[in-house]
């Protein structure tokens, strides 16, 4: 039996898909900013609200970064991507996969 491994992507490649998420998530971020203006007005209660569960959102994320825990985080977003851009031969077992995890991880910090 010949053993198969996962496919890989370059250094490259994953750097752009990293870089490409992290575009999305600028542009989903300013919008979620006027949808807060929107939905919660100038009340400064409601304002604050919002801010903390973000903060609460970033700490939550930070943790599952300290501790390694990327994939139960990004596993979704990581296939969709990998689908989407026409990689759809990369497994959860390649290297590639858990890179592309911590790398998401790291945007979605940011």
């Amino acid at each position: 039996m010949i053993a198969t491994h996962a496919p890989e992507l370059t250094q490259d490649q994953l750097t752009h898909l990293a870089r490409s998420y992290f575009r999305e998530l600028l542009v989903t971020d300013n919008d979620r900013i006027f949808w807060i203006e929107e939905m919660f007005g100038n009340d400064p209660d409601d304002r604050a609200e919002a801010v903390a569960l973000a903060k609460s959102r970033e700490s939550w994320l930070r943790q599952k970064n300290q501790v390694g825990d990327s994939e139960s985080v990004t596993s979704r977003i990581v296939g969709d991507t990998l689908t989407d851009a026409g990689f759809t031969k990369v497994t959860r077992l390649s290297d590639s996969y858990k890179i592309l995890c911590d790398y998401l991880l790291r945007a979605e910090i940011e």
